[in-house]
């Protein structure tokens, strides 16, 4: 998973934190990232959910 702005930021976990948003950007892809049925599914995907819910984190994803 990696994240492109133009804007260099330093993305570390504290500032994460206070902003309660984990973005993440990906493929629109069966591997990475699709929708299904109305549903968000692919590896990447899941692998983001999980950890923005561990940290008690909104996922944002970046297609």
């Amino acid at each position: 998973l990696v994240q492109f702005e133009r804007e260099r930021r330093t993305g570390d976990l504290p500032e994460i934190e206070r902003s309660r948003t984990l973005r993440v950007a990906t493929r629109n892809s069966a591997a990475n990232y699709f929708v299904w049925r109305g549903q968000l599914l692919g590896f990447e995907y899941e692998l983001a959910q999980r950890f923005a819910k561990e940290l008690g984190l909104r996922l944002e994803v970046v297609v």
